[in-house]
């Protein structure tokens, strides 16, 4: 059973309103980010149905790997200190590890899912372009050794993002 769609983009887009006021960054908030992402919790997960990948490591609904999320830390975050302050305050309460927040809390997901496409210089697609959307994903998060194609995330995007 996948989220419903409605509720998974209010929250991302509540997420990301929340996290660009305290990053003071305008980058997180907009409706091509919120698209990009519904799109590929889509084709990831159908939108929540998987928060551990069935053969291999990435976890959550946007199923992000290992090597993805500490090199997002090791050469992306560390150089920005406004996403720095604002992922330690946001989640400075907990000492909960990194693969339980990447399984279970949905704005940390979100939130390091925006942040591993703020490091692609490529402009994001319009929000109203979904193949655009699905040839990004492709291109950026899938890349050419994933098996996923642009094709199956535009059906997925349209059978569970709405």
């Amino acid at each position: 059973m996948s989220i419903k769609a409605k509720q998974l983009r209010a929250l991302i887009e509540d997420t990301l309103n929340w996290f660009g006021q305290k990053a003071s960054s305008s980058s997180f908030d907009f409706p091509a980010a919120v698209e990009l992402l519904m799109l590929t919790a889509a084709q990831e997960t159908h939108c929540g149905s998987y928060i551990k990948q069935v053969r291999g490591p990435a976890l959550g609904i946007f199923q992000m790997e290992p090597n993805t999320y500490n090199d997002i830390w090791a050469n992306f975050i560390c150089y920005r200190q406004n996403l720095l302050d604002a992922l330690n305050d946001g989640w400075a309460q907990t000492t909960i590890e990194w693969q339980m927040k990447m399984k279970a809390d949905l704005m940390y997901q979100t939130v390091m899912s925006r942040i591993f496409y703020m490091r692609i210089p490529a402009a994001l697609p319009a929000a109203d372009e979904p193949m655009g959307l699905a040839y990004y994903w492709k291109k950026y998060y899938n890349t050419r050794l994933g098996k996923g194609t642009p094709e199956e995330a535009y059906h997925n995007y349209f059978k569970y993002a709405f």
